[in-house]
Order: C-alpha cells, then structure tokens, then sequence
C-alpha cells in the first residue's frame, strides 16, 4: 500500500478556477503587479492593491486551507502558500482583464465627419 498523501490535481485547479469566474474588477490592472503584491503581501497586498474584499478574503483561505494540509508534511507544505497567492493574483487579474476588453468590444470608436450641401456645392 502506497502511504504517499497525494494531493488531487483537480482540487489545486478549481482553486485557481475561482479566481477565472469572480467578476471583473472596475478597471483593469498589471496582473506581474498584482502577483508580486501577492506573493509578497498575501491576501492583505492583493485586497489593497484590487480593492476588493473577496480579493482578500479567498487568499486567506487558500491559506488555511494549506496550513491544514501540511500538517502531515510537518508543515513543508506552507511554504508554497506565497506562490498560490501569486498565482491566483495573476490568473485574477488576467481573467479581470479579459472580460473588461470582452465587455468593452461592444462600442465601436469611430470619428463623424458632416458635410453640409452648401459645401458640397460652392464653386472651387
């Protein structure tokens, strides 16, 4: 019998799934930015740096989660903690980004030009 504790794929990538169906932020940010705010400062760096509650509150419990599944590695697990905070920056702010562009293709910028029949017919 194998006494490996594996952890399943799936659970990681639905992890980093939620941060791909939040919705957008109001205006779009550096996703480099926000996964430096995040590895760095954690849940705290990426809530400030996003303005947003949700931002704060899942990396926490990304957090606790992981602290909960490292105690039977004797805590080696936690060290990883910093880099799925950074990684759920960016995948956040990627996914932010793409749908403010998605959103955004719905106008079409163009310039009027209005030509008036009085100058269409003085003599040149």
């Amino acid at each position: 019998m194998n006494d490996k504790i594996h952890t399943p794929h799936n659970i990681i990538r639905s992890a980093f799934n939620v941060a791909d169906r939040m919705e957008p932020l109001k205006t779009r940010k550096d996703p480099t930015l926000a996964a430096i705010c995040g590895f760095a400062f954690g849940g705290v760096g990426l809530g400030l740096y996003l303005r947003s509650w949700p931002d704060f509150l899942i990396p926490f419990g990304m957090m606790l989660l992981l602290m909960i599944l490292s105690v039977p590695t004797g805590g080696m697990l936690s060290i990883t903690v910093p880099f799925f905070w950074a990684i759920y920056g960016f995948r956040r702010v990627k996914a932010s980004n793409r749908a403010i562009d998605r959103n955004s293709d719905d106008y079409i910028e163009a310039e009027v030009i209005e030509v008036t029949n009085s100058e269409i017919l003085k003599p040149k």
